[in-house]
């Protein structure tokens, strides 16, 4: 079987998901009512289609999220029942475009990274330039395990491209799924968002 386009894919999901669908063309919002996550999307990559969707990115999102630890237990558990679960700090600013976020390369593990920021949420949130722009920053970046002094280094080239004077730090994590056709039907895609919302303790969708 083949792998519809995303124009059919982008249907699918809408259809399972029941909420508005987004302007890139594969995205899909949650309804009202589900806090730690906004969205899901779902894309074409080679024989398969992947479903993905990021926990945690806003500070309504994180702090609903991080404050419950059975709906973190709940979302890391999804490694174990075909998700891909990561680290995704990345930093941003209002209206921030994706393409324009700093997303370094994580080197914690999801779990480890999970039960730092359930301790230490504070460290999350709005900051400004100067503070982010410290070099004791990306010391600490590089002493809590985040990232390799290198890769700290990367955090300079995104500040210099811009003069946004307040920064966030956006503790989130990414989830995808990896779909084959046989999964590709609304019951299916809708059985595996019930799953993913279930586990981090949000309502489900009809």
């Amino acid at each position: 079987m083949l792998i519809p386009d995303e124009a059919v894919l982008l249907d699918i999901l809408e259809r399972a998901v029941g909420g508005k669908v987004g302007s890139d063309g594969v995205t899909v919002f949650f309804p009202n009512g589900v806090v730690a996550t906004q969205r899901m999307n779902i894309v074409r990559k080679g024989h398969t289609a992947v479903l993905r969707s990021w926990v945690g990115e806003l500070k309504p999102q994180y702090t609903h999220f991080y404050s419950r630890p059975k709906a973190v237990a709940g979302l890391l558990a999804l490694a174990d029942d075909g998700w891909r679960v990561t680290a995704n700090l990345h930093l941003a600013y209002h209206n921030c475009p994706p393409l324009r976020r700093w997303y370094p390369t994580m080197q914690l593990s999801a779990n480890e990274y999970a039960n730092y920021w359930m301790g230490s949420l504070a460290a999350a949130g709005r900051k400004d330039r100067d503070e982010v722009a410290n070099p004791a920053f990306e010391r600490w970046l590089v002493d809590e395990g985040f990232v390799s002094a290198a890769e700290a280094a990367n955090l300079r080239k995104w500040l210099a491209g811009h003069a946004r004077q307040k920064i966030d730090i956006r503790p989130s994590i990414a989830l995808e799924r990896v779909c084959g056709p046989a999964e590709l039907t609304v019951p299916a895609i809708q059985r595996v968002t019930n799953a993913f919302l279930s586990a981090i303790g949000e309502p489900l969708v009809r």
